[in-house]
């Protein structure tokens, strides 16, 4: 792209013959994934890795991972486990929506063992990952329930995924489902078309989950860092503090559990509190210096 137009590169041939694409970035090998119903090959399920380079693309080997006609395929890439997760419509098992993990590793893809995730004629399958919640949700139409707009959400483990129970996003029959992720709000948009009010429909849907970004928290550091510089963490004087403080407390409960004033207990009421006092400017201190230098840490990270 280049201004207000864009310009594209010469077409490159993976197979010939396919419908029910989709596709997906791989952000750690830096790939795309193609998957697709292979219609010159008994409409199987297949996979393809591409390797953009310049205004052009080349394709690894095919790579089959359901051997039946799979159709309304999906895709999304799960960047936590670093796993493309594919959901269709299984033609060779009753139409049920089906779900299989594949792994890139050079310009080949594997895929472990298919899995279930509705036991119902499943059509217009949509895939989604959810980077905040690290899970992949997966939109269709549920004909086992009046063809009624269904999500489930999936977490992958390995080269498998298991499924939580379904979310009805509308109760009427729906069609043409697709979705998307918010990064700013955190939130899984789908859209589909509601047949029984004739009108293009929106859900917002936030799998439920237990936030886990403090793990990135490192120390604190003695100077102002802008943004992407570099500097150090003083990881030895935030303990000190909290230890500090910490021991001071103790001597504070200590003192108190005496019930009788006797001189010696009277001198360490004084000096306790004393510390107390110490360790409290020592904590408003603390608070606005690490307070201030929290944030840029976390934004160098």
């Amino acid at each position: 792209m280049s201004g207000t137009s864009i310009s594209f590169g010469s077409a490159s041939t993976f197979t010939t013959d396919v419908s029910d694409t989709a596709l997906a970035f791989d952000s750690n090998t830096g790939q795309i994934v193609i998957i697709f119903r292979n219609n010159a090959n008994s409409n199987y399920g297949t996979g393809v890795v591409g390797t953009v380079s310049g205004t052009s693309i080349s394709f690894g080997s095919l790579t089959v991972f359901e051997s039946a006609d799979s159709q309304y395929n999906a895709v999304a890439f799960d960047s936590s486990n670093n796993k493309a997760v594919v959901a269709y419509r299984d033609a060779g098992n009753a139409f049920y929506g089906t779900a299989v993990v594949g792994t890139i590793s050079g310009t080949s893809i594997s895929f472990g063992t298919p899995v279930v995730f509705e036991s119902a004629s499943t059509w217009y399958c949509a895939a989604t990952y959810d980077s905040a919640a690290k899970k992949v949700a997966i939109s269709y139409q549920d004909d086992g329930n009046a063809g009624a707009a269904t999500l489930k959400v999936g977490t992958v483990s390995g080269t498998s995924i298991t499924f939580n129970s379904p979310t009805l996003l509308t109760s009427e029959a729906t069609n043409a489902i697709s979705s998307g992720y918010d990064s700013n709000s955190e939130k899984v948009v789908v859209s589909f078309y509601d047949a029984i009010v004739e009108a293009g429909r929106s859900r917002v849907y936030q799998p439920a989950y237990t936030a886990t970004n403090n793990t990135d928290f490192i120390g604190i550091t003695d100077q102002a860092i802008a943004d992407t510089a570099t500097g150090a963490v003083n990881r030895l004087r935030f303990l000190c503090h909290t230890i500090f403080l910490a021991l001071f407390m103790i001597l504070l409960v200590l003192v108190l559990m005496h019930r009788k004033q006797t001189r010696r207990t009277l001198r360490l009421t004084l000096l306790a509190q004393r510390c107390l006092l110490l360790a409290q400017t020592e904590m408003m201190l603390m608070s606005t210096h690490y307070l201030q230098r929290l944030m840029l840490v976390r934004r160098c990270l």
